[in-house]
């Protein structure tokens, strides 16, 4: 059953007449009669009876009238609504570092150029992906991960838009340097040392640690808050590991010193959607910024 065949419907019912009915709609009377037979044939019932030239409703035909009038009126207020509508609407999940220090820059971009539509951001916390998509209306993810595991562990059902590398370090304050009579150039020289790390199943604390596996060292604090992580690390409580865009502006005024050791450690912002997902032209546009 086609919209179409319900406005023919309420036409022949309206004007009682097959030819005229097929004058006003633009169609041949061969096109109305074979739009009503396959009504009749889908609902198992002459919707009409043509008694000599005078058509009139079935028992079965009234029954459908109502319906068909319901249907088309919702059908046409919903064209109308949606064809007229300025709003549109983005969802994003990110990662807490990525929302905090990388995400609102976008944002801004964003919404200067596009004033009306609507922007929701949730803090994505999954690693979980393709399950994440499916049981949301979420758009993409904005999330850090380790080089390029993603497709390959969600049975290739997520698709990644953009990657960039993201540089992390160890940092700490000169009072805390001063204080422990340490100047540490070399992981090695992390002996002993108080850390303060993300939680476990952070994708750069997990690369940390296989570098740190023969080498003893203090858990201070671990947290899933990067925030916390600063402040905890400002208080002169130990040396932490975050990425380099968390602690910028610190390290601009001298609040926090970077340690001069190289790690080897890979992490990417990842920008990913299901691969079966219609992504709109708005959301095409944001990602497009997202350099």
């Amino acid at each position: 059953m086609e919209i179409r065949e319900l406005e023919t419907f309420l036409k022949v019912y309206e004007l009682a007449n097959f030819t005229k009915a097929a004058e006003q709609l633009n169609y041949t009377q061969s096109n109305v009669s074979s739009q009503i037979s396959k009504l009749e044939t889908e609902f198992g019932s002459p919707l009409f009876n043509r008694i000599g030239h005078k058509i009139s409703l079935t028992h079965k035909g009234f029954e459908l009238l109502s319906y068909a009038q319901k249907i088309v009126s919702l059908s046409k207020t919903a064209q109308k609504n949606l064809s007229n509508s300025t709003k549109s609407k983005i969802k994003i999940a990110a990662s807490e570092s990525l929302c905090t220090y990388k995400l609102p820059a976008f944002i801004k971009s964003y919404q200067h150029d596009f004033p009306n539509t609507e922007l929701y951001v949730d803090l994505f916390e999954t690693d979980q992906y393709a399950t994440y998509f499916s049981s949301t209306d979420t758009d993409f993810a904005y999330v850090l991960d380790s080089g390029n595991p993603i497709s390959s562990n969600e049975n290739n059902k997520i698709k990644i838009l953009k990657q960039e590398k993201i540089t992390v370090g160890l940092f700490t304050t000169n009072s805390y340097l001063e204080t422990s009579k340490i100047n540490p150039t070399s992981l090695k020289q992390l002996s002993n040392q108080k850390l303060i790390l993300t939680k476990p199943d952070c994708c750069y604390r997990k690369q940390f640690e296989k570098l740190m596996s023969t080498i003893p060292f203090n858990l201070v604090l671990e947290t899933s808050s990067l925030q916390v992580i600063k402040e905890m690390t400002l208080s002169n409580l130990g040396i932490c590991l975050l990425p380099f865009m968390a602690v910028e502006t610190e390290l601009k005024n001298s609040l926090l010193v970077a340690l001069p050791i190289k790690l080897d450690i890979h992490v990417f912002s990842q920008v990913i959607t299901h691969k079966d997902k219609w992504l709109s032209p708005e959301v095409q546009n944001f990602i497009e910024r997202m350099k």
